[in-house]
């Protein structure tokens, strides 16, 4: 099943957003309610079967698990797909959208440094509709010059840009839109008052009685603390990643 997706919705909130997600791509893509492709929908342009199944009686179904609306977050969604749906002359896999927002550090984390200037790592623009390539490459290249964006001190500043083509199925008030998903180590911080929050709860053992019933944590409650610590240790790679010396990071004794 190469380059195909499976989205997983979770619970009231997850199958709600789920449900204006695809309701959102089957405009984009011209199915219908039923799974059928409109008559005015030109097959061949864009790829549907990055989230839907065709089955043999020609009928598209969405490629998805059910568990159990915000318009905003599902446009979000699918803007953040479209360079899989209509694809271009690159960011046409979802690999090579993450690996440039993600540069991975296979080291293990030291010391932490609350004194943080935080910074981007990588950012990632998706822009839809009529766009002159040479215009965003002048853009590009004046916060670059200028250093409008913090950016990480041990590498070069990664803005990436997919350009891709507007559904065609689907009438639009702007003649440009844009989605930006930046990897920023502010992020820690909504980390840092997760874990500070988990540590009330655990000294107080507020609301544990609901874990006892079940097995795995009859015993003790080591699977909460690990989590725990792997949230500590995502924190303090990104305080880690503000500094110059983060390449070299983890190599140093514990």
């Amino acid at each position: 099943m190469p380059r195909e997706i499976i989205t997983l919705q979770l619970g009231q909130c997850g199958n709600q957003i789920g449900f204006e997600f695809w309701k959102q791509l089957c405009a984009e893509h011209g199915i219908s309610p039923e799974g059928i492709v409109e008559e005015f929908a030109t097959e061949g342009t864009d790829r549907k079967d990055v989230f839907f199944y065709q089955a043999d009686d020609e009928h598209y179904i969405p490629r998805a698990v059910l568990l159990d609306l915000e318009p905003r977050v599902s446009t979000i969604m699918s803007a953040s797909t479209t360079t899989l749906r209509y694809p271009g002359y690159m960011n046409n896999d979802l690999i090579g959208l993450i690996a440039s927002l993600i540069p991975k550090n296979v080291m293990v984390s030291t010391g932490r440094d609350r004194q943080t200037n935080h910074c981007y790592i990588a950012i990632l623009n998706i822009i839809q509709g009529e766009v002159d390539p040479t215009q965003v490459h002048k853009s590009l290249q004046r916060i670059r010059e200028r250093k409008l964006a913090n950016f990480i001190p041990w590498g070069p500043a990664s803005i990436q840009v997919a350009l891709s083509r507007k559904s065609p199925y689907l009438p639009s008030a702007h003649r440009v839109s844009g989605l930006m998903m930046a990897n920023h180590t502010s992020i820690s911080s909504l980390f840092e008052s997760s874990c500070q929050q988990y540590d009330k709860l655990r000294k107080r053992e507020a609301f544990l009685e609901q874990f006892r019933k079940e097995d795995i944590f009859k015993e003790n409650f080591d699977e909460l603390d690990r989590s725990r610590e792997v949230v500590q240790e995502l924190i303090d790679e990104y305080h880690a990643a503000t500094r110059p010396d983060y390449i070299s990071w983890g190599t140093q004794e514990q």
